[in-house]
């Protein structure tokens, strides 16, 4: 039985308790657990969700993208706070799209060298990842106020291969497979 690089929690419990496979899944949740979730434990604390644990919300949230066969790509992250997150909880959509550009710029192989990001309005966040030819500066994440943007209620993005100038009529609607 082949294992997903990120494992379904439902596939994991159907998994021989103690074998090398089981172990194997729960590691590699685990990771992804603390490279997605990292960012939205502060938001979650803050607002208190009774009665479910962060591992209860993220595995619940895990079903449901494979079940609707989410590419489980950079925008997982969006999808997550989208879910998770209010339409005006500007923090949770932030470490959203933080997290979004931090895993495009390590993870994704295009031709581009920056993201954008547009948060969802009322929000007038913008988050630009950038990759850097340079191993001593590396590639960098960082959040700015977004003046060129259209009005849209839901998340943005842009990405460039050149000087990293997000513009306005160039942005494209980020629609979540989940919500």
């Amino acid at each position: 039985m082949p294992i997903e690089p990120f494992p379904a929690p439902q596939a994991i419990d159907r998994l021989p308790v103690g074998s090398r496979m089981r172990t194997i899944a729960e590691l590699s949740f685990r990771a992804m657990y603390r490279e997605i979730m990292s960012g939205f434990s502060e938001a979650r604390d803050r607002d208190g969700v009774p009665g479910e644990d962060a591992t209860e919300l993220f595995s619940r949230f895990l079903d449901v993208a494979y079940e609707r066969r989410h590419p489980m790509d950079w925008t997982l992250h969006l999808d997550l706070a989208a879910w998770i997150g209010r339409p005006d909880d500007a923090e949770t959509h932030l470490w959203g799209a933080l997290g979004a550009a931090r895993r495009w710029v390590r993870m994704e192989n295009g031709g581009s060298s920056w993201i954008a990001v547009a948060l969802p309005r009322p929000s007038d966040m913008l988050v630009i990842g950038q990759r850097s030819r340079s191993t001593a500066i590396g590639p960098r994440v960082l959040s700015a106020r977004a003046s060129a943007r259209p009005d849209h209620a839901g998340y943005l993005f842009q990405t460039g291969s050149r000087e990293c100038v997000p513009r306005r009529h160039d942005w494209r609607t980020h629609k979540s497979q989940l919500t």
